[in-house]
């Protein structure tokens, strides 16, 4: 089969990250760098499985917050997602009038691992970004968490942001209707 353009590029980096070394090095970047566009960068490597053991990893050592959010919310939910172009679509028209609207693609990840641990260790991360993935999560699952999961909303309740505050609360609240 022949690959065109941005086929045959995309294909030349996956069989890069097939080397254990470049992948490994990439992997303590991604990990180790303060700046950059890693979330994009991790978004697109995750498109294969090459990184799914490291997941969890990236997530609680990465530099960047923004990283190890992406990182949980992947773990989270069991899959990558990425944009993979965007298309035109119209609001009005008659005034000629739309916007982009992002084509996502996705990937199930390979490795399972307990849901409740995680949303646990990212409730404790440094950053209101990352603890917002993890009350985020403990709303979509606080039927099934049971009184674990009420536990944790009372901590994440008393949070320091008012973003993770307002979502452990809003679990307490729906726990006692």
């Amino acid at each position: 089969m022949l690959l065109e353009g941005h086929d045959l590029e995309r294909q030349t980096i996956f069989d890069l990250l097939s080397i254990k070394e470049v992948l490994l090095e990439l992997k303590n970047r991604i990990i180790q760098s303060p700046a950059g566009p890693l979330v994009k960068i991790l978004a697109q490597i995750a498109r294969i499985d090459v990184l799914d053991t490291s997941i969890k990893e990236i997530a609680t050592e990465a530099i960047q917050p923004s990283v190890r959010a992406k990182a949980f919310r992947c773990i989270f939910e069991g899959r990558n997602t990425w944009i993979t172009g965007r298309k035109w679509v119209w609001t009005d028209k008659r005034y000629g009038e739309g916007r982009l609207e992002p084509i996502i693609g996705e990937r199930k990840l390979v490795t399972e691992w307990p849901l409740f641990e995680n949303i646990q260790i990212a409730s404790q991360d440094r950053s209101s970004i990352v603890r917002r993935v993890a009350g985020e999560f403990l709303i979509r699952n606080r039927k099934s968490l049971g009184m674990d999961g009420l536990t944790l909303a009372k901590k994440l309740a008393m949070d320091s942001s008012i973003a993770v505050a307002e979502q452990g609360r809003f679990v307490l609240d729906r726990a006692e209707t």
